[in-house]
């Protein structure tokens, strides 16, 4: 059997198996991939076999949140980037090639009548930059030249970014309220 870099159209439903079979071992609720990881899974070159697909699933699956694996879940190897497209005519280096490249995407998106294009492609930009700055906001932000709140509203906004959780919800704060009633009650001197 072919090694799995060169399946790639076998990458998703394998994925998505692993997820189902190791999601109904851990609790009731399905597990989903968000498209972040998805991309991230197909992007990854696949030195080993199944296995380490299974291996990245089974791992995603303890560091998730709210039944849904994103890109950041995956604990991918760090392998050196594919090769550069070739150089095309008047590209000067690799960047002008991949900027050629580049260009050329966003120009057949928009010739694709694609809705969107432009916050697409920045959610595409900021998370790339966040995942490259090893997930550190301060560094992601100077690195694109833009405020951090900027980039934390981005990554919040396309699920990158978890939010955090609320210390005060209104359950907690009713129950909180109750128990000092209660103790202030219990205290209290009889009249």
């Amino acid at each position: 059997m072919p090694a799995l870099r060169e399946r790639p159209g076998d990458i998703l439903p394998l994925a998505r198996h692993f997820l189902a079979m190791y999601g109904r071992r851990l609790g009731p609720a399905p597990c989903v991939l968000a498209s972040s990881a998805m991309e991230r899974l197909l992007a990854h070159p696949w030195p080993g076999n199944i296995r380490e697909l299974e291996h990245v699933i089974q791992k995603a699956l303890l560091v998730c949140r709210a039944g849904r694996v994103t890109g950041s879940d995956l604990r991918l190897a760090s392998l050196p980037p594919k090769a550069p497209p070739p150089a095309l005519p008047g590209a000067s280096s690799g960047v002008d090639a991949w900027m050629a490249t580049l260009e050329g995407a966003i120009t057949a998106l928009f010739e694709g009548d694609v809705p969107n294009v432009h916050e697409r492609v920045e959610e595409i930009v900021i998370r790339a930059a966040y995942r490259r700055c090893e997930r550190n906001l301060g560094h992601t932000a100077n690195r694109l030249g833009v405020s951090r709140d900027l980039v934390r509203a981005r990554l919040l906004q396309s699920g990158e970014l978890a939010a955090p959780p609320t210390s005060e919800s209104p359950a907690s704060l009713s129950r909180a309220g109750e128990a000092r009633a209660a103790v202030r009650e219990l205290l209290a001197p009889e009249p």
